[in-house]
């Protein structure tokens, strides 16, 4: 008896040539014109944040790797956070009623609708402790920021 497990390192309905067909140079927020291997750098490090993958990543000395990790690390890192913020909106937004007539069983239709309910308001509730955390360090970095600044 052989078990087929799915797992989320599956791949097989991720497009990448769609997915990164989406970043233009620019999107990077690199500091300056990147060459055409930072540029393939950070699409491939992008792209393996976005599946959850490991990454091993190699490229010849003084191409610009360690800017090329910070600026297509954090360029996902605002996706995600940015991605929470638009999922969290949809969800808060009310469900649309279905009218269907078509079945008589309104006892199963009410209790569908109310199983949906809970499981959009849980993930609604784990969106919010993210979005929230995450606004906590942006907070936090800025005050010890500007109290550095009053220091100096």
């Amino acid at each position: 008896m052989t078990n087929q497990i799915s797992s989320k390192f599956d791949d097989d309905d991720i497009n990448d040539d769609e997915l990164l067909a989406a970043f233009e140079i620019s999107s990077f927020g690199f500091p300056f014109e990147p060459y055409q291997i930072q540029v393939d750098f950070m699409r491939s490090l992008y792209s393996t944040l976005q599946q959850s993958k490991h990454g091993i990543f190699e490229s010849p000395t003084g191409t610009g790797k360690s800017l090329s990790i910070i600026c297509g690390s954090l360029r996902w890192l605002f996706d995600e956070i940015q991605s929470w913020k638009d999922e969290y909106e949809e969800l808060s937004k009310p469900i649309e009623s279905k009218n269907d007539s078509s079945s008589d069983d309104w006892l199963k239709r009410i209790m569908k609708r109310k199983e949906e309910e809970v499981i959009r308001e849980k993930r609604r509730d784990e969106l919010k402790v993210k979005i929230d955390l995450e606004d906590q360090y942006a907070n936090a970095s800025k005050n010890t920021l500007a109290a550095s600044i009053k220091k100096t």
